[in-house]
């Protein structure tokens, strides 16, 4: 049991847990009306660390409509892990003087509504979102989700390794602000582009596209937590 200085509701302790998610038992094709996300964090764990920005844009057959993006003002209220400042240049300045987390999601759930999300190693932000609201007193998201990286890898040989950026400079993709949750955003969607004409073109011989995503890419193990009295 690990258990840090959130403001956890009185009464109740914060554990880790194993947590499965599938896609219900329904696939996807790849999807054309989707919202994509991405998070930048003060550190690596989603029980000791905080959600610093949360970032998403709504696509909608296949064009972006609408964007959502925000600093969060760090909920344990501890300084920004230098190490994490220098991959994404979000300063405790910054920080200190943004909406504080509660704000935050409440604006980003209203945004994403009821939406299938995808992202780029989204148990990553999957596991930061959904920790950050149980310690202020809510529920998981319910939304179904989809790993871009998984889908990635499934089509497309690198030579650099699956790193967002790596994988994005491979395929011609520039990213104005990298480490940055938005553009991270818009970076994730031309890979997502780009791989789903990989898909189609390899459809052409081999399946009647488009081919439904892999179970392996609707679910995967990954570290969530819960709230117990």
């Amino acid at each position: 049991i690990r258990q840090n200085n959130a403001q956890i509701p009185p009464g109740m302790i914060l554990v880790g847990e194993d947590i499965t998610r599938t896609n219900r038992g329904w696939g996807y094709n790849f999807p054309h009306f989707y919202v994509l996300i991405d998070t930048e964090t003060s550190g690596l764990s989603s029980l000791n660390d905080d959600l610093i920005e949360l970032s998403a844009i709504r696509i909608e057959n296949d064009l972006v409509t609408d964007h959502f993006t925000t600093l969060i003002k760090p909920l344990s209220g501890k300084p920004i892990d230098l190490k994490a400042t220098e991959v994404n240049h979000i300063t405790d300045e910054m920080a200190s003087n943004a909406p504080d987390l509660k704000n935050s999601l409440e604006r980003f759930i209203k945004f994403i509504g009821q939406d299938i999300l995808l992202g780029y190693n989204v148990s990553f932000d999957m596991n930061f979102i959904n920790t950050s609201l149980l310690k202020i007193g809510g529920d998981p998201l319910p939304n179904d989700y989809i790993d871009l990286y998984k889908i990635t890898k499934n089509f497309v040989d690198s030579n650099i390794g699956y790193k967002l950026q790596n994988i994005a400079s491979e395929m011609g993709i520039t990213s104005d602000n990298p480490h940055r949750a938005l553009s991270d955003c818009y970076t994730a969607k031309g890979v997502y582009d780009t791989v789903y004409q990989f898909a189609k073109k390899e459809s052409e011989n081999e399946f009647e596209f488009p081919k439904q995503i892999d179970d392996f890419t609707l679910q995967y193990r990954f570290r969530s937590v819960r709230l117990i009295k």
